[in-house]
């Protein structure tokens, strides 16, 4: 029988020794031309591959919930059903997962599937990176095909703001841009919400001079340097301005306000001035509710004040994020239920080490494994994946780029180096009951690379390490080539693109180790020549890999940021 991986699993998938026979093969060309962006679906689906030569029925059934879905494939064609749109569409990923990794025969059988978890959304973070809208577009393709049905994005200043521009940056969409991110999110079944901080991680907006003092001045803390003043009308109004045109903007009929308790870390212990920003955030949901908005939130600073949920809209969704136990996150969401609210839970991707050189993929899949399964036992009915960075947890960096050997957690993170947690998630949002890591980790490379190869998920794993807590410099070296050995080795028949990135990364981490070593005593010419050949090898790999993605002045941003400082030293060393 032939071998095929569906991701998420299905709750049942049943084959027989019968197969359906193709006259031509599916080559990668002819499933690429059918897996484009799905415009009047599913007739236009029904007529893509009719041409490639499958009979395929897509019909809709009353007794099946929205997301449900039924693939019935026999020795003459192929019957999805579904609950609606959305299950006929999750049912039509998954036949172009089976489709994918066959050629000429396609397994009988019958696929019965529905989530354990209704909403389950990827938080796009454009703080970290300025992506091209047609990169954005793509990745609700790709998060369209692991069943994500919502994905939350934080615009930061690549918004257009049109009465308050100043807040734009140089870097950001156009209104038509924004239009169309709406429409391809929509195409492939995403609710695309916006995502609008209202009380800290305002620094873009706050360290401009014309909102300079709507801001509390502190020096406790450099998270803190710039905290809105909710006591004061004009921040309170011009917060108010900025949700309204984001909530118009858009077609969905959520938002998110933003105010994650890292913001008010040096007011911890001020109680007065907590219950104030509860009751501030509060305000802003109620008036997100009376214009037709539902307000979802991040529970932080109800943690702190209950007293203020009871004047939170009703059914306002509220976040809570899975950071310490279980019980505490049941406790959590049973606590905003019976507040009469709507309550989900979150799962952090990337946690702390978070640098260039490592990932802690393994903690970041058992994070999200636990918060699945809290979900499905609980009144909660959504998970939100959120990928943290570190762009506000590290210092500012010199105008001219940290010395990449010291570089403490990345203000930049890129997703195609975070797919296989990105995956999980999908797997265990769908399949909350009994998530198996070890069952995924063995099925993932065949769904993602097209490849059974278990080097694949060790690459993965490798990235999980970090090497800059203690280990020494032949170590770093050794593992990292071994890396870049592996890499070398291995022939994917899909995201070869993800190979490159951990390739050009176990790269960068040696060039790290060559600048401390050569700059922990006088540098030879030779030394001097092998950096500055390095430098240049790695930029031009870094361009080639980012440039689909990324504006070219974010490339050179970025690069500046990796080997600036290295770069002066070196000019340094070249003076007579």
């Amino acid at each position: 029988m032939i071998n095929v991986q569906i991701l998420p699993e299905p709750k049942s998938a049943k084959f027989s020794q019968q197969t359906l026979n193709l006259k031509k093969r599916l080559s990668g060309k002819v499933l690429q031309s059918i897996d484009k962006t799905i415009k009047d679906f599913p007739h236009r689906a029904e007529r893509a591959l009719t041409a490639v030569g499958l009979k395929v029925k897509f019909i809709e059934v009353d007794k099946f919930s929205d997301q449900e879905y039924k693939i019935e494939i026999g020795t003459k064609g192929i019957i999805v059903f579904g609950g609606s749109t959305n299950g006929l569409f999750h049912g039509y990923q998954s036949l172009l997962q089976i489709l994918s990794q066959c050629e000429s025969k396609i397994p009988c059988g019958i696929i019965q599937d529905n989530p354990d978890i209704e909403t389950r959304s990827y938080h796009l973070d454009l703080r970290s990176h300025k992506f091209k809208a047609a990169y954005i577009k793509n990745l609700f393709r790709e998060l369209a095909k692991l069943k994500f049905n919502t994905v939350v994005i934080e615009y930061q200043d690549t918004f257009p703001f049109s009465k308050e521009k100043f807040i734009t940056g140089n870097l950001h969409f156009s209104k038509e841009q924004i239009t169309e991110l709406n429409k391809a999110a929509s195409d492939v079944g995403i609710e695309l919400i916006p995502y609008q901080n209202v009380l800290g991680q305002l620094d873009y907006i706050l360290g401009l001079e014309p909102y300079d003092n709507l801001a509390i001045k502190t020096t406790a803390n450099f998270l803190c340097n710039r905290v809105l003043d909710v006591s004061n009308n004009k921040a309170v109004k011009l917060i108010a301005g900025l949700l309204d045109e984001l909530a118009t903007a858009h077609t969905s009929k959520k938002i998110f306000l933003g105010a994650m308790n890292d913001s008010t870390v040096c007011q911890k212990n001020d109680e007065v001035l907590c219950e104030k920003r509860a009751a501030h955030l509060a305000n802003l949901a109620k008036l997100v509710a009376k214009k037709g908005q539902t307000p979802i939130i991040w529970a932080d600073l109800f943690d702190t004040c209950p007293d203020i949920l009871s004047e939170l809209p009703e059914k306002a969704i509220i976040v809570t994020r899975h950071l310490s136990t279980q019980t505490e996150l049941s406790k959590q969401i049973k606590l905003f239920n019976d507040a009469g609210l709507n309550p989900a839970a979150s799962a952090t991707i990337l946690r702390s080490p978070d640098n260039e050189f490592a990932r802690d993929t393994s903690r970041a899949v058992q994070n999200i494994a636990e918060a699945s399964k809290v979900v499905k036992k609980s009144p909660a009915n959504g998970l939100f994946i959120y990928s943290s960075t570190t762009i506000d947890d590290t210092p500012i960096k010199p105008a001219n780029g940290y010395p990449v050997d010291f570089m403490f957690g990345s203000r930049r993170m890129h997703m195609d180096t975070t797919w296989y947690s990105i995956s999980a998630a999908a797997e265990f949002g769908w399949n909350a009951s009994n998530p198996d890591e070890k069952h995924f980790e063995a099925g993932w490379p065949l769904f993602f690379f097209g490849s059974n190869d278990k080097k694949l998920s060790y690459l993965q794993h490798r990235q999980s390490k970090d090497y800059f807590s203690g280990a020494t410099n032949a170590e770093i070296t050794r593992d990292r080539k071994r890396i870049i050995k592996l890499i070398s080795e291995l022939k994917t028949p899909r995201k070869k693109e993800i190979l490159d990135f951990i390739d050009f990364y176990a790269r960068l981490a040696i060039h790290a180790v060559h600048v401390r070593q050569i700059f922990s005593h006088p540098p030879k010419k030779q030394e001097v020549a092998l950096l500055r050949g390095e430098i240049s090898r790695l930029k031009d790999k870094h361009s080639i890999i980012m440039k689909d993605s990324l504006y070219s002045r974010e490339i050179s941003d970025e690069q500046n940021y990796f080997f600036g400082h290295t770069e002066i030293l070196l000019k340094r060393l070249g003076r007579k």
